[in-house]
């Protein structure tokens, strides 16, 4: 097998493998019994706290409650890079807004939201759905308000999370080498 044959059959592998990165980029964030509107920030990439410090439930116990928040693959209508806002008025019908990963791969996640007074009191949910095994909260009491940091971690895989929409520069590389190599071999048949 010659060079450029070789370089054609990366190329494809790298191209097919970009194509499988670039569907699971994809992301959905489901809410469940928030106030409308609300605002959430997310961010990419946190410093965690200690996970003992953290639970999925809160209050911390067996009955997890009312207002959930989950992050699961799927979905891909807007994409984002780094940190970001959403609103609870934006989901569907079902709860869900579909998001998809511009940026670089996204190992651990923060959310963060800030209580309306009539959720001061509630009990509320997260789960990191197929993407992270853990999730939980930690709650930040100023003198005038209440933000939850919600912390999603540790992908189902490892070096996982949410990956790069975008093909890595190497990757770009090796499929413009590959082609050219493609050309070369085209152009040398149609001259012989």
């Amino acid at each position: 097998m010659n060079i450029t044959r070789f370089l054609a059959l990366i190329a494809v592998g790298m191209l097919s493998g970009t194509w499988v990165r670039a569907d699971s980029a994809h992301y959905v964030i489901n809410l469940d019994g928030w106030d409308d509107p609300q605002s959430f920030t997310f961010i990419p990439n946190p410093i965690l706290p200690p996970p003992s410090e953290i639970d999925p439930c809160l209050p911390v116990g067996d009955v997890c409650g009312d207002a959930s928040i989950r992050i699961s693959s799927g979905g891909g209508s807007q994409d984002e890079s780094g940190e970001f806002t959403f609103n609870s008025d934006q989901a569907n019908a079902d709860g869900n807004i579909f998001f998809a990963n511009t940026g670089p791969l996204i190992g651990s996640v923060e959310i963060t939201v800030q209580l309306n007074n009539d959720e001061l009191n509630d009990q509320f949910e997260c789960s990191g759905g197929n993407i992270f095994q853990n999730c939980g909260f930690v709650v930040n009491d100023p003198p005038s308000d209440v933000t939850l940091d919600i912390y999603y971690y540790n992908p189902f895989t490892p070096g996982g999370g949410i990956p790069s929409l975008a093909p890595e520069p190497s990757q770009w590389i090796v499929l413009l080498v590959a082609f050219a190599g493609i050309i070369a071999v085209r152009a040398r048949k149609q001259s012989a």
